[in-house]
């Protein structure tokens, strides 16, 4: 569709034409040569013409002689007498007395932009002299093919693209492109004169690009006209990606059995254009098209393994519309990734994905969230180097190997190339982890969260301590090892790179009335013995610890200064919950933590526990609930905790007494079990 740009071609009617070559006529009164006067006039090529900044416009003339033997009788000279020295540089090239060309420079910026004019004078000897004007016009143009789509497609395999401009110069105006993938060779443009005398020319552009291979995004740029310094128009331009290019196709090992009648699916949904090689001699294109319900599949006339190529466009490379049998027994490897300018990769439930490729055309580059990406791909026993290196969309890794059970080991560096935000159980439920190589995380400085990351990995002993160093960002570590029952050993520095962190907190989920999950930092790791005292000591702004060793049923000792470095810290619930190796707690462990708040079920179970240092919360009158905190502690022996002011004693479940001093608390069933306490006696009957 044509589309009239800012300066509209004013096209010249043959009306105005005539009307012009009439007044173009000698000044004297009678010039007819039948009266027998003698009489003269110009004719020009053209009456009209645009000069361009920097070019030249030639136009022939001649001089008619009306009542003389010969024009060499008259003695006419031809001259110019007047034109804008500012924009034009004007020269008459004779070749006899009456013909020769007008020869016109643009050398101002403004040249073709204001209209003016050449002025000829033609005299000769006999007194008779005569006037005439050259209009140099001002440009006009109009663009003959601008595209619907407000820019210009250039070919994604590469070749040429035309932009057509009409207008009234005969020169082409200067362009510009914004790119060196872009190019324009004057030697490839051409004019198309459609009418000289009235001005009317069509430009030709040739735009030319080489094939747009790299990436998954269209290269988009722009063109521009100009005359002289000054532009007058621009274009955007687009070359979309040449999906079908060699080296962007994907490869998958497929296999087909008499388990599966030699019929295999492919994760393929969202087609715009493909072809799919079958690998054994057969093809067939696709266009157009969503298998959610209408899954690609083939059937091989014989069983056994096949290479199967595609190549083109396809949005999402998904299992989501594979039928639920062909997930274990169709895909056996991704050999190949390519890139097929995917938005959404997801392989889940897999089983028989035995291998998986490195990401080596940017396949993953456009994919923001990893969202189950390969969960349940139990035939995993190991990823590749580099399977993120061109993610660099990349924020969210959510449950992304969750019960990958064949997973054995995971490679340094697993996620640098990406800017992962949010690890939420990424390796959740992978049992056959036994241990995490040091840079893991490795190029994640923006993590921010490490929710449930490693929950359930059973087969974990130790942990490296600079695992959290790259992610200085992060701010939550919330059930990162719950349920990590093998998980013998926590190394001193494991959060040492971690100064932003907020909390180490816990949750809980309720199972439609089947009960409660309690999940929190290491949650029912069983195997642990010891806790470094210095586990928390660089993470000075974490207000929430609540859950973080609940169950936890071998630690035997709580390090004096586990909490010291902690002054924000709020919420303590549940924290030693179960742990029934315990038997003291140590004086002072909560000194430094005056804000604390929350103790709700924080020592419930710890069987083992025997005495409590009476002024373990003198520095903590903040705290509202002490409900269930020792509930079935029943070793314990001596007086409960409790802090002297002005001489009195203020057990804890007295401190409502005094609401000047303390934030009154709940109490309830806070010593339950609790016989041995010298105090049990004076105990409120709600607090026990």
């Amino acid at each position: 569709m044509k589309r009239l740009l800012s300066r509209l071609l004013l096209f010249l009617s043959p009306v105005w034409l005539l009307a012009s070559c009439n007044l173009l006529n000698g000044d004297s009164e009678d010039t007819d040569p039948s009266f027998g006067d003698f009489s003269f006039q110009f004719e020009f090529d053209r009456y009209q013409a645009v000069v361009l900044p920097g070019k030249e416009v030639r136009i022939g003339y001649t001089l008619q002689v009306y009542g003389a033997q010969n024009a060499s009788d008259a003695n006419i000279r031809c001259s110019i007498e007047s034109y804008d020295q500012s924009l034009y540089q004007a020269e008459l090239q004779t070749e006899s007395s009456t013909s020769g060309t007008l020869v016109i420079k643009g050398i101002g910026a403004e040249a073709g932009w204001a209209e003016s004019e050449i002025v000829l004078k033609a005299s000769s000897s006999l007194g008779y002299e005569t006037y005439v004007s050259v209009l140099l016009a001002h440009f006009n143009y109009e663009i003959a093919n601008f595209p619907d789509g407000d820019a210009y497609i250039l070919p994604a395999a590469g070749g040429t693209t035309e932009i057509v401009l009409q207008c009234n110069a005969e020169h082409l105006a200067s362009l510009r492109t914004s790119d060196s993938w872009i190019r324009y060779s004057p030697s490839e443009s051409y004019v198309e004169t459609i009418d000289a005398l009235a001005s009317v020319y069509v430009h030709h552009y040739v735009l030319r690009v080489e094939a747009h291979t790299q990436g998954s995004d269209p290269r988009e740029g722009s063109v521009e006209f100009s005359l002289g310094d000054i532009p007058f128009f621009s274009a955007p331009v687009r070359q979309e990606v040449d999906f079908a290019a060699d080296g962007r196709e994907m490869i998958l090992r497929v296999r087909a059995s008499a388990a599966n009648a030699r019929t295999v699916y492919l994760p393929l949904d969202d087609i715009v254009a493909c072809t799919v090689d079958w690998g054994d001699g057969s093809r067939e294109q696709f266009e157009h098209r969503y298998t959610y319900d209408n899954p690609i599949s083939h059937v091989y006339a014989e069983a056994g393994e096949y290479k199967v190529t595609i190549r083109g466009q396809v949005n999402a490379v998904t299992s989501f519309g594979m039928p639920s049998g062909a997930l274990d027994n169709c895909i056996l490897a991704v050999e190949q990734w390519g890139n097929l300018g995917a938005e959404e990769i997801v392989l889940r439930d897999i089983t028989t994905l035995e291998r998986i490729a490195p990401d080596t055309e940017g396949a993953f580059a456009k994919i923001r969230n990893f969202d189950r990406t390969f969960l349940g791909c139990t035939g995993l026993t190991e990823l590749p180097e580099g399977l993120f290196a061109r993610a660099e969309s990349a924020a969210i890794f959510e449950a992304t190997f969750y019960e990958c059970t064949g997973l054995t080991k995971l490679p340094e560096g697993l996620f640098e190339g990406a800017d992962p935000i949010t690890f939420d159980t990424t390796f959740g439920r992978c049992t056959s982890l036994t241990e995490l190589p040091g840079g893991l995380f490795r190029g994640c400085s923006h993590a921010s969260t490490f929710h449930r990351t490693f929950e359930e990995c059973t087969g974990l002993t130790s942990l490296p301590g600079r695992l959290f160093i790259p992610c200085p960002m992060a701010t939550t570590f919330q059930a990162t090892f719950y349920n990590c029952t093998g998980l013998a050993a926590l190394p001193e520095g494991l959060f040492a790179g971690n100064p932003e962190a907020v909390s180490f907190g816990g949750e809980t989920d309720y199972h439609n009335g089947a009960g409660r999950e309690d999940r929190g930092l290491f949650t029912n790791c069983t195997a642990l013995t010891e806790i470094p005292e210095g586990l928390f000591a660089f993470n000075s702004k974490v207000t929430d610890l609540s859950m973080a060793f609940l169950g936890c049923s071998g630690i035997r000792e709580i390090p004096a200064g586990l909490f010291a470095a902690l002054p924000e810290l709020e919420n303590l619930e549940y924290v030693f919950e179960g742990c029934k190796q315990i038997e003291e707690i140590p004086s002072g462990l909560f000194d430094n933590n005056p804000l604390l708040q929350e103790m709700y079920s924080a020592f419930r179970g710890c069987s083992s526990l025997r005495r409590l240092p009476t002024d373990l919360f003198d520095n903590n009158r903040l705290i509202r609930s002490f409900g269930y905190t020792f509930l079935g502690c029943e070793a314990l022996e001596g007086e409960s905790p409790y802090t002297e002011i002005g001489g009195r004693k203020y057990h804890l479940y007295e401190r409502s007494e005094n609401s000047v001093e303390f934030t009154p608390p709940d109490g309830y069933g806070c010593f339950g079990g609790c016989t041995k306490l010298s105090d049990y006696e004076e105990i409120p009957e709600a607090w026990r």
